[in-house]
């Protein structure tokens, strides 16, 4: 009875693919020319230390985040307001501080639209991101 199983190769077949790598390879490394393996390399160092840099920064900023979604949503005001110079000594310190939550129907619609007009003037025309803003950003930077 056979089994339907494959059978393993055999030592000659392994020394066969063995001799036909190394060929292989040495052909290789005959046609690639010496600076085109450091580009390679640097190439591929760059992209690994690149790979390593994002998992960092993901790692750093998952750890950095609230554990819950509570303390998100949970803002403790703090109880006295204390206007200090810029030596750190203490001006005025003002009572607990009373603000109060206001829905946004409860704001004057010309109130919203200058709020909108001093942050961002194409904010009816994107939905949420701003490309040619972003475009826009650093010309004036690169003016200078």
């Amino acid at each position: 009875m056979k089994f339907p199983f494959r059978q393993p190769p055999s030592v000659e077949a392994i020394a066969s693919l063995k001799a036909t790598a190394k060929s292989l390879l040495s052909r290789w490394r005959q046609r690639l020319p010496k600076k085109h393996c450091f580009w390679i390399g640097l190439g591929l160092g760059i992209g690994v230390g690149g790979l390593g840099w994002i998992a960092w920064e993901t790692y750093r900023l998952e750890t950095s985040l609230p554990a819950t979604l509570d303390d998100v949503l949970t803002y403790a005001r703090p109880e006295t307001i204390f206007i200090t110079a810029a030596d750190g000594t203490v001006l005025q310190t003002l009572g607990p501080a009373t603000r109060q939550t206001v829905k946004l129907a409860d704001i004057p619609p010309t109130v919203q639209q200058a709020f909108i007009a001093s942050e961002d003037r194409r904010f009816y025309r994107h939905h949420g991101i701003d490309y040619q803003g972003i475009a826009r950003a650093p010309s004036p930077t690169c003016k200078h």
